[in-house]
């Protein structure tokens, strides 16, 4: 912030005849929903209310002391290492042709999404002093506690402590062994269908959630996306890269699989055992192959064996490993669910009865004020920006390369009635006092009355570590405005037809 980034989009919904879901068909019929927000034109002020309704990831804001520390030590600085090394490596094979470059878009973007939060975090870990302020947090909560709740509370968190140390015990290993699938898409398809004729020999129940019968179609779809982004000579590149990091882990760390593997190549030196290795995993596979893929996909375990597929053959090979490590998971979940509600419960009552909800993937609903924020000393950022912003930013070249349509209209301020009176220029975004995490980009936002008048996609960098803290004096959400949606889909885009579908009379139709 401040940001000039109008982000929306339109997806049009199709279902059957019957208005119900169904499978792709010529013959699906627009959706029609009984109810839709209505889009607000209304202005925005600072103070103003405004909500969030979306299906944000997952936060940490309960994490203990040692696992915000953890995360902070090794988590978040091995995920910036690792993302910065793949991605540098797409994008030097990227410079080879289009082909590959299209190929290794979406891979990319994603690493560099998460590489830049992560970069963040680290910066507000140092800044807030988050290992700190959460020993603080817990000393305050402790001394808060009865004898009862307190003795229940120190229990379950010396339980938790020892799971947590077996596990930093591997986190290397543990590591390494998640960015092999990471650094290959051949590799993670290969397990995806080698798992399901595992998975599918199962009673339903008893099944991986990913490989259950009520998914199978979202599996289908998920291999079906990722063969797009397969491009057999980055892949290739990326798995080498994190194969030589497996050569380097500790003697105790070790992962036996990949150990048995390089040593059956007969080569002494690891980068030479390395690249034998993969000679051998690239030479004979029909992953990324559609017609293949499709012919494999639900194949019994026995009729993929005798595809002689290497990639397959490898995937196989560390299933029991991976296996192992996900019974381990299992297992520390599994205590977890037992102890920490007891760690909340001694933090509800610590808090006088009220504790704000981790974010868990499902429906939620925040609430916040339109409000600006001051991120250093003498600086203070404006809670909204407009468009002149956009014309003293453009250079013609991406990302600041807007449509001579839009500039012309900007420079001669033909804004019809999508203009805010106070800032006398069209908005573009706005920050509010709302907290979003990984998910909540594209999620309505609406104002007082119930109206859509924006939808958050960012946080501002300040605030990209609320994941484990909140720092509610710097931490912003940013929403682009719903008067500049209207403005570019009415003056710019020329789409009246969507307008009057949403209830709006176009102001610029000819």
């Amino acid at each position: 912030w401040p940001r000039h980034t109008g982000d929306f989009g339109f997806y049009r919904a199709y279902v059957g005849k019957d208005g119900k879901p169904a499978d792709f068909s010529m013959d699906n019929v627009p959706y029609h929903p009984k109810h839709h927000f209505k889009i607000s034109t209304r202005d925005l002020d600072v103070g103003d209310l405004v909500m969030i309704s979306g299906f944000p990831g997952s936060t940490s804001r309960h994490a203990t002391p040692s696992e915000v520390e953890a995360e902070g030590q090794f988590d978040l600085p091995t995920s910036v290492r690792y993302r910065g090394m793949l991605t540098h490596l797409l994008e030097e094979r990227s410079k080879i042709d289009e082909k590959i470059a299209l190929a290794n878009a979406a891979r990319i973007s994603g690493l560099e999404n998460i590489y830049k939060k992560d970069m963040g975090t680290l910066e507000a870990y140092k800044r807030g002093s988050f290992v700190t302020a959460k020993r603080e947090q817990e000393r305050r909560m402790r001394g808060a506690l009865d004898a009862t709740l307190g003795a229940a509370y120190d229990k379950a968190s010396a339980e938790l402590e020892t799971l947590l140390a077996t596990k930093r015990a591997t986190r290397e290993r543990d590591t390494n062994f998640v960015w092999l699938y990471l650094s290959s898409p051949m590799l993670t398809q290969a397990n995806n269908l080698y798992r399901l004729s595992v998975e599918k020999t199962k009673n339903d129940l008893d099944r991986a959630e990913n490989y259950t019968d009520r998914n199978r179609k979202r599996l289908q779809q998920t291999i079906a996306r990722n063969r797009r982004s397969i491009e057999p000579g980055s892949d290739r590149a990326g798995l080498r890269l994190f194969l030589i990091e497996a050569t380097k882990l500790p003697a105790d760390q070790r992962i036996p699989p990949i150990d048995a593997a390089l040593a059956a190549t007969g080569q002494s030196a690891p980068e030479a055992q390395v690249d034998a290795l993969l000679d051998r995993i690239y030479a004979a596979t029909k992953i990324g192959d559609k017609a293949a893929e499709e012919e494999m996909f639900g194949q019994t375990t026995a009729q993929l064996n005798a595809r002689n597929d290497s990639m397959l053959a490898f995937a196989a090979s560390l299933r029991p490993f991976a296996d192992q490590l996900d019974e381990n998971e299992a297992t520390f979940e599994g205590a977890g669910s037992r102890l920490r509600p007891v760690m909340l419960d001694a933090l509800r009552v610590a808090n006088g009865g009220r504790l704000y909800p981790d974010a868990n993937s499902t429906l939620r609903v925040g609430f916040g004020q339109v409000q600006g924020y001051s991120p250093r000393d003498a600086v203070w950022y404006q809670p909204q920006t407009d468009v002149r912003g956009v014309l003293q930013k453009d250079t013609g070249e991406e990302p600041f390369n807007s449509p001579k349509r839009l500039l012309d209209r900007a420079a001669k301020q033909e804004f019809g009635t999508y203009a805010d009176q106070e800032l006398k220029s069209m908005p573009v975004a706005f920050i509010s006092t709302n907290v979003v995490t990984n998910g909540s980009s594209g999620s309505v936002t609406m104002n007082a009355w119930g109206e859509l008048c924006g939808l958050a996609y960012d946080s501002n960098w300040e605030g990209v570590g609320s994941d484990f803290m909140v720092e509610e004096d710097i931490t912003r959400t940013i929403h682009v405005d719903s008067r500049y949606i209207l403005w570019v889909m009415d003056a710019i885009d020329g789409a009246h037809n969507l307008l009057r579908e949403m209830g709006i009379t176009p102001q610029f139709a000819q």
